[in-house]
C-alpha cells in the first residue's frame, strides 16, 4: 500500500514555484531588454536618416508600443499557463490525500430502521458536549435546539465523521465504524 508523502509533494510544489519565479524574472528581463534595444535601434535609424521631424519619431514609438502589447500579452499567457499548472498540481495534491478507509467487516444497511446510541461520550479538547448519552432513535425524529447547542456535531457523530467513537452508535444493530463512510 502506498502512503501519501506530504513532505515530498510540498517540496515539489516549492520547486515549481521557484521555477515560475525564475521564469517570470527572465521574462521580465528579456522583455525590458527587447524594448530597450528596439528603442535604441529606432533612435539610431531616425538619426541616420535626414529630413526627419519630432512627430515622426513619436509616431514610430507609438507603433512600437502597439507591437509590444501583443508580445507582452503572449508573455503573460505563458506565465499564467505556468501558474495554472502549479494551481492544478496543488489541487491534485489535495485530491490525492488518501481517505482513511476501514475495509474490515463493512456492511451497508439497505434501510435504516433504528439508530441506537449507547454510553456516548464526546467533546472537543477541553469542552465536553455529550456525556454518557443513551438513545433509541426511530423514524420521524426532529432535532431542534438553540444555536451552538451541538445539533450539527450530533449529526456528524451519527454520520460517523469522528473516529474516536467506538461501539457507541449502532445503525440497525451494526456498529457505525463497520459501515462504509460513503454509504
Amino acid at each position: 500500500m502506498n502512503f501519501f508523502d506530504f513532505k515530498q509533494t510540498i517540496e515539489l510544489n516549492q520547486k515549481n514555484e521557484n521555477k515560475i519565479n525564475n521564469f517570470n524574472s527572465i521574462k521580465t528581463f528579456l522583455f525590458s531588454l527587447l524594448t530597450l534595444l528596439s528603442n535604441i535601434l529606432i533612435f539610431l535609424i531616425f538619426i541616420n536618416q535626414k529630413n526627419n521631424n519630432v512627430s515622426e519619431i513619436f509616431f514610430i514609438f507609438q507603433i512600437q508600443n502597439l507591437l509590444n502589447e501583443p508580445i507582452n500579452n503572449f508573455q503573460f499567457f505563458l506565465l499564467d499557463k505556468k501558474v495554472n499548472k502549479i494551481n492544478i498540481e496543488r489541487l491534485f495534491f489535495i485530491l490525492d490525500i488518501p481517505e482513511k478507509i476501514n475495509n474490515k467487516n463493512q456492511k451497508n444497511p439497505s434501510k435504516i430502521s433504528e439508530i441506537k446510541i449507547k454510553n456516548l461520550n464526546f467533546g472537543y479538547s477541553t469542552k465536553t458536549l455529550f456525556s454518557n448519552i443513551n438513545l433509541d432513535i426511530k423514524n420521524n425524529l426532529i432535532i431542534s435546539g438553540k444555536n451552538g447547542a451541538g445539533k450539527t456535531t450530533f449529526l456528524k457523530i451519527l454520520l460517523g465523521y469522528f473516529d474516536d467513537i467506538k461501539n457507541s452508535i449502532f445503525i440497525n444493530n451494526i456498529p457505525i465504524e463497520n459501515i462504509e463512510k460513503n454509504w
